[in-house]
C-alpha cells in the first residue's frame, strides 16, 4: 500500500463525496479482478449460478468430525485415508485430483470427538522458496494464511468454523476454493526457485490480475472455466485493492476508517 495519508481536502462533506467516488472506482477493481486459473476443482458459487459442487448443498453439517467430512470429500471426487494422532484425535489424508495431498483436522472438538466446531486444512510443500515469497503471497491472499517453517517447509492453511453447522455445500465450496489457493502457492513456490526471477513479489502476484482481465472478457473462456465476476477465486485478487482503497480513502478523511494502536480496548 503505498497511498500516502495526507491532511483533509476541505470540509467533511467533501471528504464524504471524494469517499464515494473512490469506492465507486473500487467496484471496477473487484469485478475486474485477477486470478491465475488452475486444474484444480472448479469452484462453485450460486450466486454465479454455476453449478453445485455435492447434492443436497443446503442439508447442514451440525459437526465438522470426521465421519461427517468424508462423504463430502468423496462426492467432490478426491481421494482420502483416514488417521489417528498418538493423542486420539482423527485426522483425514487427502489428496486432490492435481496430485496435491492436504490434511484435514477437525477442531474444537468435544471429548467424544463426535461434536467439531472446526476444521483445519493444511498443505506443506518442501521448497527452498525465499521467505519473500510466502511472505507477498501470504499478504496478497486473505482466504488463507502461508507460512515457512525452520526446515524449508512451506505451508498454506485455512480454518473454518461451524459453531451452529455448516451447509454441505459450502464445506465443499471452502474446500475447492482453498485447493485451488494450493495449486496457484504451488506455482508461485517452483517459479520462485526455477525461473530467472527468484524473488517473487506483490507485482508478481498481481500479474494474475491481467490474466483473470483476459478470462472474464471472453465469455466463452469464462463459462468455460467456470469463473464470473461473482466468483470466490476473483474476489481472493481483489483483497489487497480493496485495503489499498480505504487507505487512500482515510487520507481523504482522516480518522474515519483506520483505527489508532491504543494497546487497551
Amino acid at each position: 500500500m503505498n497511498a500516502a495519508r495526507g491532511g483533509g481536502l476541505g470540509n467533511q462533506e467533501d471528504g464524504d463525496v471524494m469517499i464515494k467516488r473512490l469506492f465507486a472506482g473500487a467496484a471496477t477493481l473487484l469485478l475486474s479482478g485477477a486470478l491465475g486459473v488452475t486444474g484444480a476443482l472448479a469452484q462453485s458459487n450460486s450466486l454465479g449460478g454455476q453449478k453445485t459442487p455435492v447434492s443436497n448443498p443446503s442439508q447442514l453439517l451440525s459437526s465438522l468430525h470426521a465421519e461427517a467430512i468424508i462423504p463430502v470429500l468423496a462426492e467432490m471426487g478426491l481421494q482420502y485415508q483416514g488417521a489417528t494422532l498418538p493423542n486420539g484425535q482423527k485426522v483425514i489424508l487427502a489428496k486432490a485430483p492435481n496430485g496435491i495431498k492436504f490434511q484435514l483436522t477437525p477442531m474444537a472438538c468435544d471429548k467424544s470427538a463426535k461434536r467439531c466446531r472446526g476444521l483445519n486444512m493444511v498443505a506443506m510443500f518442501q521448497t527452498n522458496a525465499p521467505t519473500r515469497t510466502v511472505s507477498s503471497f501470504n499478504y496478497r491472499y486473505a482466504f488463507i494464511s502461508a507460512g515457512l517453517d525452520d526446515t524449508g517447509v512451506a505451508y498454506i492453511t485455512r480454518y473454518d468454523i461451524a459453531d451452529y453447522g455448516m451447509p454441505k455445500g459450502n464445506l465443499a465450496v471452502s474446500l475447492s476454493n482453498y485447493l485451488h489457493m494450493a495449486s496457484v502457492f504451488d506455482r508461485h513456490l517452483y517459479e520462485a526457485t526455477n525461473t530467472v526471477n527468484k524473488e517473487a513479489s506483490g507485482q508478481d502476484f498481481a500479474a494474475n490480475g491481467l490474466n483473470m482481465r483476459g478470462i472474464l472478457a471472453d465469455t466463452s473462456l469464462a463459462q468455460q472455466v467456470g469463473l464470473s465476476e461473482a466468483s470466490h477465486q476473483v474476489s481472493f485478487e481483489s483483497i489487497t485493492d480493496v485495503v489499498d482503497t480505504f487507505v487512500k480513502a482515510d487520507g481523504l478523511a482522516p480518522g474515519r476508517i483506520i483505527n489508532q494502536v491504543k494497546g487497551q480496548r
